[in-house]
């Protein structure tokens, strides 16, 4: 996943926001994002995200290293500029079951009082819990994309500027404090930002 954002069209976020966001200023459970416009084209890379709204947006080149057939894995949407051009070469990406990447004793968890969304925010060094994963050689995240080694060994042979490949830890068992499963967290076992 890059470090570098892609910018919403604010007219767009506006009005996404107008439809899913709750009176708290989390964004609702949104299923699936057909298309996203954004503020500029600036600098495409090929795995990228939204600023604000967190969704992931690919290459279709990007994509196709992973497998000949993406869309068994991932539903694509469109993505435009503000002045209505299409980039035909990017998709928005969506996956229903979305896996959290988790992190050390000093991560964040909360349940919205507002919403009732769990908050979660890993800190230290990131894994993946086994029960997370799934058959599928290609899992999405809030943060990227989580893929079996024969992918990874696919998209490392070229060079994908400002997107970072790591091999994640798998474990059994969660290092946060925080139960397996994030929605039984209880408000005794939460953490928030102070």
């Amino acid at each position: 996943m890059t470090d570098k954002p892609m910018r919403p069209d604010p007219q767009w976020y506006a009005d996404f926001c107008g439809v899913h966001e709750y009176l708290c200023g989390h964004l609702g459970n949104v299923d699936f994002c057909e298309r996203i416009v954004i503020s500029d084209v600036g600098e495409l890379v090929g795995l990228s995200f939204i600023e604000g709204v967190l969704f992931q947006v690919a290459s279709l080149e990007f994509l196709s290293a992973m497998t000949n057939d993406i869309t068994r894995y991932l539903m694509l949407g469109k993505v435009s500029c503000a002045s209505g051009l299409e980039l035909d070469d990017y998709a928005t990406l969506w996956q229903s079951g979305l896996i959290r990447l988790r992190g050390g004793p000093s991560s964040y968890c909360w349940r919205c009082d507002n919403c009732q969304q769990v908050i979660y925010n890993p800190m230290g060094n990131r894994y993946v819990l086994r029960s997370e994963l799934t058959s599928s050689p290609i899992q999405l995240t809030e943060g990227g994309l989580v893929v079996h080694q024969e992918v990874r060994d696919r998209l490392v042979k070229r060079k994908w500027p400002r997107v970072k490949i790591t091999k994640l830890p798998v474990l059994d068992h969660p290092r946060d404090g925080f139960p397996i499963r994030l929605e039984q967290i209880s408000p005794g076992k939460s953490r928030r930002w102070k």
